[in-house]
């Protein structure tokens, strides 16, 4: 099933975001799910300042989708104020 992820960080913590990457780039090489179609930051509209992040991908269900993104050092950092689960489908390969 292709789920897409959604996580907004809390307001005022890109240093903790900055401070964690090097971890949760690391983990991403080591964990990136299979079927994997995005996975990657969310900017504000500057286009600089990092704000969340997204990932789109396969996962056996919902819950393995949250399972593997509760792993990410990010999670465990506390950095995201809001995070959204969504099966998707993706048509961009339809038209």
């Amino acid at each position: 099933m292709l789920i897409s992820i959604i996580c907004l960080d809390k307001p005022g913590h890109l240093e903790l975001r900055m401070k964690t990457r090097p971890l949760h780039l690391e983990w991403m090489a080591k964990t990136k799910p299979a079927g994997a179609v995005f996975l990657g930051g969310l900017f504000a509209e500057d286009n600089t300042t990092m704000i969340g992040s997204m990932f789109v991908a396969e996962f056996e269900n919902l819950d393995a989708a949250r399972a593997w993104h509760n792993d990410d050092p990010y999670v465990k950092a506390g950095l995201f104020g809001d995070v959204r689960f969504a099966p998707s489908r993706n048509l961009a390969n339809t038209f």
